[in-house]
C-alpha cells in the first residue's frame, strides 16, 4: 500500500491518530509537549485494519501539521518506508488570545513531537528514501491514473511514486515463500 501525504497540508489532530491507528497495532501516535515542557503520549486508538500490508508513505515540502505526525509515527516504529522529500515542518498547536483592541495574536502553547521525541516543527520529517522529482515533473494523482496503461504509467516522471512501487515489490518478494 502506497499512502501519498504529499502536498497534505495536515487536517485535524483526531484525524492523524485515526489513520495512524490503521496500521500500528499500539504505542504512541505523538507526543504532545506543552510550553512548559510536559510531555502527554497520545496512544493510537483502534484495532487497525491494515497493521501487515506492506507500506510505503509519500512525503514532500507540502506535507505538514496532521499529515507530519503521521507520517513520523509510521516511520519512528518502522511501519514504513518514506519517500519522498523532507516535510514542512509545522506540529505546533495555536491558541488565540484575545487583545483588547479587539484583535487577537496567536502564540503556539505546545508542539507535537513524534513518539521517539523527534521535533516537528521546523525541522520537519526526513524521508528514509530521498527522491526528488524533477524540475518539470508532476505528482501523478488517482483520477490522472484512469484509463492509463503500463506504458503510460512508467513513462510518467512522478520518480517518488515509482521509487515507493520499487521497495514495495521488493519487500513483497522478500515475503514470499519459496515455491519447489
Amino acid at each position: 500500500m502506497i499512502l501519498d501525504l504529499r502536498g497534505n497540508p495536515g487536517g485535524l489532530k483526531d484525524q492523524a491518530i485515526e489513520v495512524t491507528s490503521e496500521f500500528l497495532k499500539d504505542g504512541e501516535v505523538f507526543i504532545d509537549q506543552d510550553a512548559h515542557g510536559k510531555q502527554t503520549a497520545v496512544p493510537v486508538t483502534q484495532d487497525g485494519m491494515a497493521l501487515d500490508l506492506p507500506l510505503c508513505v509519500l512525503i514532500d515540502g507540502g506535507t505538514a501539521s496532521a499529515a507530519e505526525i503521521c507520517a513520523g509515527a509510521l516511520q519512528d516504529y518502522g511501519r514504513a518506508k518514506l519517500v519522498g522529500e523532507r516535510t514542512f515542518g509545522t506540529g505546533t498547536v495555536l491558541q488565540r488570545f484575545p487583545l483588547s483592541d479587539g484583535s487577537e495574536v496567536l502564540l503556539a502553547t505546545s508542539q507535537w513531537l513524534t513518539p521517539k521525541g523527534r521535533q516537528i516543527w521546523h525541522k520537519g520529517i526526513t524521508p528514509d528514501v530521498e527522491v526528488a522529482l524533477p524540475e518539470a515533473a508532476s505528482i501523478l494523482l488517482p483520477e490522472m491514473e484512469d484509463g492509463m496503461d503500463t506504458a503510460a504509467f512508467q513513462r510518467s516522471e512522478d520518480a517518488q511514486l515509482h521509487k515507493a512501487i520499487e521497495i514495495l515489490r521488493k519487500e513483497i518478494q522478500g515475503r514470499a515463500p519459496d515455491v519447489k
